[in-house]
């Protein structure tokens, strides 16, 4: 958390439940096997404690189908839901997304580079957020570079010689300096990360 000036870390002390149809997705300690009352209630007591004005999580679709992001996701606006106040503070709920069109655009890059997508390949038009979904897009150019070494210290998931990295900075750099949220609640509120 030092890269990112991530102060305050909460984990709900589960593992991941790898993708779809792996064995992972049994262990009973997979998040996607979580009890939903007992997380809901550790979210409920976060988001009293932090009061914070914004929450992101996955979309449903969990950007790429991974079942603990679509957990979270349902986690997390459930959470949101519980603590919302109409006469009060009610949080804004954002889904980070990962537009269909964005897919494409990474799966494109690697194929004309002879580079094989780490997953989905085949369901490349099925995978991601819908574009029409995405509300709010963000200009994160300049922290780039905080983003890319951030993701170098997730060991388990990027790998020096994996499809990522064998794209070209500059094409990195480009498809990563944008990111894509769409605000769920409350109903009308106004978008605040349209306005950084």
């Amino acid at each position: 958390m030092d890269i990112t000036g991530i102060a305050d870390v909460r984990f709900l002390d589960y593992r991941d439940s790898g993708m779809d149809g792996t064995d992972d997705n049994q262990h009973p300690r997979a998040y996607c096997n979580s009890d939903t009352a007992s997380v809901l209630g550790t979210l409920d007591s976060i988001l009293r404690e932090t009061n914070p004005h914004v929450v992101l999580t996955h979309d449903p679709t969990g950007g790429y189908g991974h079942p603990d992001h679509k957990t979270m996701s349902a986690h997390a606006t459930a959470a949101v839901a519980r603590v919302s106040d109409p006469d009060g503070a009610t949080p804004l709920l954002y889904y980070v997304c990962f537009p269909r069109d964005v897919f494409r655009r990474w799966w494109q890059e690697m194929a004309d580079r002879d580079i094989t997508p780490p997953f989905a390949a085949e369901a490349i038009d099925e995978l991601g957020t819908p574009d029409d979904d995405v509300t709010t897009t963000v200009d994160v150019m300049p922290w780039v570079k905080v983003k890319l070494d951030s993701l170098a210290c997730h060991r388990t998931q990027l790998h020096d010689s994996g499809p990522f990295s064998q794209l070209p900075e500059d094409v990195v750099n480009m498809l990563m300096g944008t990111e894509f949220y769409q605000l769920v609640s409350p109903t009308g509120a106004v978008d605040l990360l349209a306005a950084l």
